[in-house]
């Protein structure tokens, strides 16, 4: 995890943040439970940056936006995706993507 320009070791019970960026190695793997029980996964050598995550249903503020650069991730609906799924976008290389199904997987090669 790189948090404002320093390196944290992903492991279990670290939290992640808005403007955090995921980052695994060619053997690498990571899971991401969010407070909305909403869940990402990266498979080995991604990046993924958490650009903006709110979820806070009783003023119903909601949005889950994030970022890849390369490699996969999968996607898991919590309830943000569920109560506004308008607020669920994904932006890839050449693509922003408004997401409005539960579950979905994504692969981005590398630039050549």
């Amino acid at each position: 995890i790189i948090r404002s320009g320093a390196s944290i070791t992903a492991k279990n019970g670290v939290r992640v943040m808005m403007g955090d960026k995921l980052i695994t190695e060619a053997d690498g793997t990571m899971g991401v439970i969010f407070s909305d029980n909403t869940r990402i996964s990266l498979g080995p050598d991604s990046v993924v940056s958490i650009d903006r995550y709110i979820y806070n249903p009783k003023k119903g503020a909601f949005a889950f936006l994030t970022s890849i650069a390369k490699g996969t991730m999968s996607y898991l609906s919590g309830m943000t995706g569920k109560i506004s799924p308008d607020s669920v976008q994904l932006k890839t290389p050449t693509a922003t993507v408004g997401v409005r199904g539960t579950y979905f997987l994504v692969e981005v090669e590398p630039e050549k």
